[in-house]
């Protein structure tokens, strides 16, 4: 079967009864939503042209990326960069806030792209980092700020400003958490099978 590929702005056209807030090539779906992408697109191998950070907060699946197989969990962050392959072969009600952007909204954002440069690499190789129940609660409560933004203050004063500096503060919260956790931690590769 063909590979599908897809960007941000295709979603609700492969899924129109998807729930989720889209606005300028950013998504995102939150546990509430009960039919968000999660739960269809990517039952499927597709190929997603943007990022992809899902921070699970409950139950558990088991992800294939590039023909690697990841199992994401509570606490765990799956991390997915633009035209992997991606794939969920099995879950278990696994929940949690889920992030997509494309790669032109970095453009739009003030960061030190430079500073980041060596931990955005190690997240390249490592799709899925085990963290903290407190610091997975951080990075969902910062996309549900960036979620209330979309949703609540369009028509404010400096609407576009303001969401572009949630989104830095989410990415250098992302990286310093990551940064410090893949120090710490073997590679959390494994395969489900040998569960």
């Amino acid at each position: 079967k063909e590979i599908i590929s897809f960007s941000i702005s295709d979603l609700r056209k492969k899924n129109p009864e998807a729930e989720g807030i889209v606005h300028n090539g950013c998504f995102i779906a939150l546990p509430e939503h009960e039919n968000n992408p999660q739960s269809s697109l990517f039952n499927y191998p597709c190929r997603i042209n943007a990022f992809f950070i899902m921070i699970c907060e409950s139950g558990s699946a088991d992800i294939n990326i590039n023909l690697n197989e990841y199992r994401i969990c509570e606490n765990t962050i799956l991390i997915h960069r633009p035209n992997n392959i991606l794939q969920t072969i099995g879950s278990n009600k696994a929940k949690g806030c889920l992030i997509g952007f494309e790669e032109s909204l970095l453009q739009q954002i003030d960061i030190n792209i430079r500073g980041l440069g060596p931990t955005l690499l190690q997240m390249l190789d490592r799709p899925v980092v085990h963290v903290t129940p407190q610091e997975s609660r951080k990075l969902q409560e910062l996309i549900r700020a960036i979620a209330d933004e979309m949703t609540n203050a369009r028509e404010q004063p400096f609407f576009e400003e303001i969401l572009r500096n949630y989104f830095a503060l989410f990415l250098y919260k992302l990286c310093s958490i990551i940064s410090k956790d893949i120090k710490e931690q073997p590679s959390v590769e494994s395969s489900a099978k040998s569960r």
